[in-house]
């Protein structure tokens, strides 16, 4: 079985559902706001970061990627 996820799609959706601007999402995990931007277009993104993304939105890794959906 093959898993296809875009990262990116899935951090835009969770920052819509949240009400989550890029700024504020990089004031609380230390980042730049450039970053975010970076994230949200699928790039420079590493596993660490996808589970502290997941978490931050209160989501499990397999709902944040869009396992399983």
């Amino acid at each position: 079985m093959t898993f296809h996820f875009n990262v990116g799609r899935s951090l835009r959706k969770a920052q819509a559902d949240k009400r989550v601007t890029n700024k504020m999402l990089a004031d609380k995990i230390g980042v730049h706001s450039v970053q975010v931007s970076r994230w949200r277009s699928s790039e420079d993104l590493k596993l660490s970061r996808v589970i502290e993304l997941a978490n931050h939105f209160e989501m499990s890794l397999d709902e944040f990627v869009g396992i399983g959906q």
